[in-house]
């Protein structure tokens, strides 16, 4: 992969956290869209070795609200997970 590629395709996830998941609601901020940078290159890696199946990336991501952003984990977080665990998988197919 190119580092073009790379770019863009660390661009695509970024885009999926922002529009899929957005466990905070910052979404529509224009100064927010760089909110969830800190994720791209863990959900990549996770991408990028293929063994990531969409549980295993919802985990990560509801991992990631309850552990990291202090959130309790709702049932709307819960589906705005698997939705952006879906979504981001769909990237590698």
């Amino acid at each position: 992969m190119s580092l073009e590629d790379d770019r863009r395709y660390r661009a695509l996830i970024r885009e999926v956290l922002m529009r899929e998941w957005d466990p905070i609601g910052v979404r529509d901020t224009a100064k927010a869209q760089d909110e969830y940078d800190s994720y791209v290159e863990d959900i990549r890696v996770m991408l990028a070795h293929g063994g990531a199946s969409t549980d295993d990336l919802a985990h990560r991501l509801a991992e990631i609200v309850v552990h990291e952003m202090g959130l309790e984990l709702t049932n709307e977080h819960q589906r705005r997970c698997m939705a952006t665990a879906k979504a981001l998988i769909a990237l590698v197919q």
